[in-house]
């Protein structure tokens, strides 16, 4: 079911884009989205809490990055519906 709910289609349902994806240490998703709200995207995750923990963290593009000549912290981070 969790890996149904991952497809393209229904990600765009949610307005969010599935830019990437792997898995890592044999049951780790990682997952590389693209939305206008974070909410969406923390919805969208929500059903993955059912088997595990979820962490998502808010980024920036390589080009954003390379363009401020910033790569230190400074950012958002979103853990578990909370901002650091």
């Amino acid at each position: 079911m969790l890996l149904q709910h991952l497809s393209q289609e229904n990600a765009g349902r949610a307005g969010i884009q599935i830019q990437g994806e792997a898995v890592v240490q044999d049951d780790t998703l990682l997952m590389i989205l693209t939305a206008f709200d974070m909410d969406a995207v923390q919805q969208f995750m929500g059903p993955f809490a059912q088997a595990g923990s979820v962490q998502i963290w808010e980024g920036d593009p390589r080009d954003a990055v390379v363009a401020r000549r910033n790569c230190g912290a400074g950012g958002k981070v979103w853990v578990g519906g909370k901002t650091f």
